[in-house]
């Protein structure tokens, strides 16, 4: 790796590895096996823009897996406290549809199961969190198959340490496992979208239960129908599905899918994460809930102490004192601000994006009318992209956990501030490097 590349790139990826994966990428053989990635699509309409893939070195691995263990305990906390604290309610606010929602939700069995954490990255091995994906995480299928692709391709694969992730048929052996009882009592199981909604990765989730002998279909919840105590889709009864409904979208759709919501709220239906674990899990607040000195009894010192170091600066805009909101105001360069529960690089306002002092007040205002997330701005490494004549871009790192434990990730990497594949990015298939206790 070329000494640009060192000072630009972050210290917890294998350099080496990266110097192995440039050299076969042009070879023939490498070509024509990666051309079985032209398939996949981005919400089937445009081929999914895949990149050379990254590994995590051990050490760093471990430190991402120490910090999501104290990290989702702290999230469990915020959602059982959430029904019966209502300063914490008030603060991590919910929009009208689902607050009410919320207030009659069961807490039993609603903590974090699959989740994505996405990160910023430091040049000295440091890493920021920027965001929690609760609600129904993208990428973690396609980036699989890209990985498992990419395993038969590199020159030492047994760097690699296997991930769950690369399994063609994780998804659906998961919440086999989870839901085995209600989702084999008729051989069904629904992936719940909006009919012409957000459709990224969902055939290829549909085939994985197929695979495993399980019926399945892409299912709007607005066609469910309740009686005697069951709910059916065309005469099917449904027990347990995959949720893929953004928060935003869920809203909308609210009034028009009350036999749904009320068998979430009864337990006839079961979905991932349950409905505070997404809803509240999900939130952007619940970073500032983690900074804000205000919530500190809340937790115990030891998880705080692994996981704030971690957090940037976060508050709850409309919460801020008087010079906090100056200072928000004054050096609009330091901040970000971020609607809560909006995803795929929607309501996020970068200060330094703003270049008239009137417009980015306008925002702050903004933001504190509608409970917003004020976040500081954080730097991050860059990778070489090679399909861009080897320009240096920004990245992110997402990493997937499922059951306590990290299972795969990616690299998303772009020319703009938001580094999202829904926006312009490109996808890095993510392995981790092999420690000595796993060969």
């Amino acid at each position: 790796m070329n000494k640009l590349m060192q000072q630009r790139n972050w210290e917890g990826f294998s350099a080496s590895f990266w110097d192995d994966v440039v050299g076969v990428s042009t070879h023939d053989s490498t070509t024509q096996r990666l051309a079985a990635l032209d398939k996949y699509t981005f919400s089937g309409q445009k081929q999914y823009p895949f990149g050379l893939p990254v590994m995590v070195r051990n050490w760093h691995a471990k430190r991402l897996e120490v910090f999501y263990a104290c990290y989702v305990q702290l999230l469990d906390i915020i959602i059982a406290q959430y029904r019966q604290n209502e300063t914490l309610r008030r603060y991590v606010a919910l929009p009208d549809p689902l607050r009410d929602i919320a207030a009659r939700a069961p807490v039993s069995g609603d903590q974090i199961d699959l989740c994505r954490l996405d990160f910023f990255l430091e040049p000295s091995g440091g890493f920021m969190l920027l965001e929690t994906n609760a609600n129904c995480p993208g990428g973690l299928i396609y980036s699989g198959i890209a990985a498992g692709i990419w395993r038969e391709i590199i020159p030492d694969r047994d760097v690699a340490i296997p991930t769950l992730y690369e399994n063609p048929t994780w998804m659906a052996d998961w919440f086999l496992e989870k839901y085995g009882k209600e989702a084999s009592a008729n051989g069904f199981v629904p992936i719940f979208r909006e009919n012409g909604g957000h459709a990224l990765e969902l055939s290829t989730h549909r085939e994985q239960f197929l695979d495993r002998a399980i019926d399945c279909e892409l299912v709007d919840p607005r066609g469910l129908v309740a009686k005697d105590g069951s709910l059916f889709w065309q005469q099917r009864q449904v027990h347990a599905g995959y949720q893929k409904i953004g928060v935003p979208e869920f809203c909308r759709m609210s009034a028009d899918m009350n036999d749904y919501v009320e068998g979430l709220l009864s337990g006839t239906i079961k979905i991932q994460n349950g409905m505070l674990g997404r809803w509240v899990g999900d939130n952007k607040l619940c970073l500032a809930v983690l900074s804000d000195p205000r919530f500190e009894a809340l937790f115990p010192d030891h998880l705080l102490a692994q996981v704030r170091p971690h957090i940037p600066w976060s508050r709850n805009v409309a919460w801020c004192t008087a010079d906090e909101l100056d200072a928000i105001r004054q050096n609009r360069r330091k901040y970000v601000l971020k609607r809560p529960l909006d995803t795929r690089g929607r309501g996020v306002v970068i200060g330094r994006d703003i270049a008239d002092e009137a417009e980015w007040n306008q925002h702050v205002d903004n933001s504190i009318q509608q409970e917003w997330l004020c976040m500081e701005y954080v730097p991050t490494t860059q990778i070489q992209r090679h399909d861009l004549n080897g320009e240096f871009v920004r990245h992110d790192l997402a990493v997937s956990a499922l059951g306590g434990r990290l299972i795969g990730g990616y690299v998303r990497s772009s020319k703009d501030e938001r580094v999202n594949v829904a926006l312009n990015g490109r996808l890095h298939p993510l392995f981790f490097e092999a420690g000595e206790e796993d060969l």
